[in-house]
């Protein structure tokens, strides 16, 4: 999703969350072969704008959820929540980074 590209994974935990069926790639049955195939051969056929659109949403939701700085922020936030601060400081701000992916695609 990352690279901008659609995707086919399987139904399993975590790969129903972040891949929307038709819209960033496609979901299968695990060991659906047939099903495997046949998503293939349509990601072949697909028309480009199609790719390009589907790409494009998984690279948008891979920089909204999975940059490597927001997920370090969610993690010390956390912790600074439960461990280190009392509830009314707010500590969050000092972990805020430039995101790590570029702007192109």
């Amino acid at each position: 999703m990352a690279c901008g590209k659609p995707i086919i994974t399987t139904e399993w935990k975590g790969c129903r969350d972040t891949v929307k069926h038709g819209r960033n790639g496609y979901l299968i049955d695990v060991d659906d072969f047939d099903s495997l195939k046949g998503r293939i051969e349509e990601l072949i056929t697909a028309p480009s704008e199609q790719l390009i659109e589907m790409g494009k949403a998984g690279r948008q939701k891979a920089e909204a959820q999975f940059d490597e700085n927001q997920v370090i922020n969610a993690y010390m936030q956390q912790i600074d929540k439960d461990y280190v601060f009392p509830a009314s400081d707010s500590s969050s701000e000092k972990y805020q980074k430039e995101p790590v992916f570029s702007d192109t695609l």
